[in-house]
């Protein structure tokens, strides 16, 4: 299959958007009543803006798998993956000082089943039952959504599917298991868009439709401010006793459209500058590594204590100190996976 760089992009904004958000949360701009309110918009604004970014590594691996035959290799590469990080921070976690009870060491040496990473746990079954969504997402696609000349494979099921999965839990009734975009019911439903999405690009570039790339954009823009608009609605009814969900939740309806209309972005978009395509085929596929370095059960440890990011939450300094440190372990996450897959490489010779 071809390489898309702008969906190799879109993986690595991703990722980065993924260590922002948790870097800001770590450092209390969100969470801290001291914090200085600019801190705190700001907090807000990186919370809206990263809600999209687990749904769009998901909607990629729907995108690819959906087109790719069943590997049991890629399950192993994947397990090996966890398993390197779950026993590094187990180690690191001797070296603190912790206290590590037998069960500790099974969990460590198990790490799909102690949930060392939510994500990378619902993602592995995710790729074990492809095969299966992969079949779903050929019967879907025999019953279009038909509006005059344009048709979007599968769009009955796909709005089934959004009503039932997003809508719904959005007014409270949440009958399918959505837990806020925490769940494999959810990721089985991104994997299934970005399925769907894949056909709809082909069938796109088979009728000769032009590239939307700043449609995709613009309208992404309209999404993130309506965003903003419910986060103020949101915030006066709470005064008022009345609750919300939040609108950085994964399966919220605008916090999912905003993901499509960012993938389709990216999807869109064509690299065909050398000197652009060799960092991103290089960073690209470092993403997964960068986020089991550093979100685990250590992380408060790992961000407050070794980085120190909570420290500046009432000061100005915040504007600097921490986006420098959140870049500083995405670089150093970087290099980590890098070295592990060159280890890997190199015992596989």
């Amino acid at each position: 299959m071809k390489r898309h760089y702008g969906i190799d992009l879109l993986r690595i904004v991703a990722m980065l958007l993924i260590v922002f958000r948790h870097g800001v949360y770590q450092s209390g701009a969100v969470t801290d009543p001291e914090a200085l309110q600019l801190n705190y918009f700001l907090g807000v604004f990186t919370n809206e803006v990263s809600a999209i970014a687990v749904n769009c590594f998901v909607l990629i691996t729907g995108y690819f798998m959906s087109r790719q035959e069943f590997r049991g290799r890629r399950l192993v590469s994947l397990w090996g993956t966890l398993l390197f990080y779950s026993l590094a921070v187990f180690g690191a976690g001797l070296l603190l000082g912790h206290a590590y009870g037998w069960i500790d060491w099974l969990k460590a040496f198990t790490p799909l089943c102690s949930n060392f990473s939510w994500f990378v746990s619902i993602y592995f079954l995710l790729a074990v039952v492809s095969p299966l969504l992969n079949a779903a997402q050929d019967v879907f696609a025999r019953h279009p959504l038909k509006v005059g000349a344009f048709a979007f494979p599968g769009g009955l099921m796909f709005f089934a599917l959004f009503f039932a999965f997003s809508v719904l839990p959005t007014i409270g009734i949440d009958m399918v298991g959505s837990v806020r975009g925490y769940s494999f019911a959810w990721f089985i439903v991104l994997y299934l868009t970005g399925a769907l999405l894949r056909r709809q690009r082909e069938q796109e570039l088979a009728q000769g439709v032009p590239n939307r790339l700043w449609g995709w954009l613009f309208g992404y823009i309209a999404v993130l401010a309506l965003s903003f608009v419910y986060i103020a609605v949101r915030k006066q009814l709470r005064a008022q006793g009345i609750e919300l969900v939040a609108a950085d939740d994964y399966n919220f309806p605008l916090s999912f459209l905003a993901s499509i209309l960012v993938f389709r972005f990216f999807e869109s978009l064509r690299i065909r500058s050398a000197i652009l395509q060799r960092p991103i085929a290089a960073v690209s596929p470092l993403a997964l590594g960068v986020y089991l370095l550093h979100d685990h059960q250590l992380k408060h440890e790992f961000w407050r204590d070794l980085l120190g990011i909570d420290r500046f939450t009432g000061t100005y300094a915040w504007l600097y100190q921490v986006p420098s440190r959140i870049l500083l372990v995405f670089v150093v996450g970087c290099m980590i996976e890098w070295i592990r897959r060159r280890l890997c490489r190199i015992i596989r010779s």
